[in-house]
């Protein structure tokens, strides 16, 4: 995939006070929206069509549309407590996928410590989808997109605009490591 302004080489792209972005005569190819700045994507649209999931195929061309997206304030805020078969899992690590952006992307994963109650909490969350993952005990390399691994203990979430979302997470019991 390919990337909407900002890519080596090119100047980066400056969000107006509205946060919409529009891109014009962007070339045939397949895109994913990309960015390096805590934000809310709101809407990508090719012309006036609204594109789910904010992937771009445009392998056809856009027909001369230009390419909008919509940025927003990152104002959400997910908590809770993970535990294990001991009880509160002090020093966990739980992880925050977007799953709609990669992880070379600044916001496509972001992670936090369990503190000493087995609470966990991540500020300044953009909107949109995410899977939050308990990692297991001694897993150094949450950052590999091994998250297959932990579908029986992950979470798929939802975080708004704003608001606070608070999700208790069940850390895989310490036999089956």
């Amino acid at each position: 995939m390919s990337r909407l302004g900002g890519a080596r080489g090119t100047p980066p792209v400056v969000i107006p006070a509205d946060g919409l972005v529009e891109f014009k005569n962007v070339q045939p190819g397949k895109y994913r929206v990309n960015y390096s700045w805590r934000a809310s994507l709101r809407s990508v649209r090719l012309g006036a069509v609204e594109i789910p999931d904010h992937i771009l195929d445009l392998s056809s061309g856009t027909g001369g549309a230009p390419v909008s997206v919509v940025f927003g304030p990152a104002l959400a805020e997910v908590t809770g407590i993970v535990r294990d078969d001991k009880g509160p899992a002090v020093g966990a690590i739980v992880v925050l996928r977007n799953t709609a952006l990669s992880l070379g992307s600044s916001n496509g994963m972001y992670t936090a410590p369990t503190g000493a109650d087995g609470g966990y909490r991540f500020s300044n969350v953009p909107a949109g989808k995410y899977l939050l993952i308990p990692m297991d005990s001694g897993d150094s390399s949450p950052t590999s997109d091994n998250f297959e691994d932990y579908e029986d203990v992950s979470v798929d979430i939802e975080v708004g605009v704003s608001g606070r979302k608070v999700q208790d997470l069940k850390r895989r019991s310490l036999d089956r490591r």
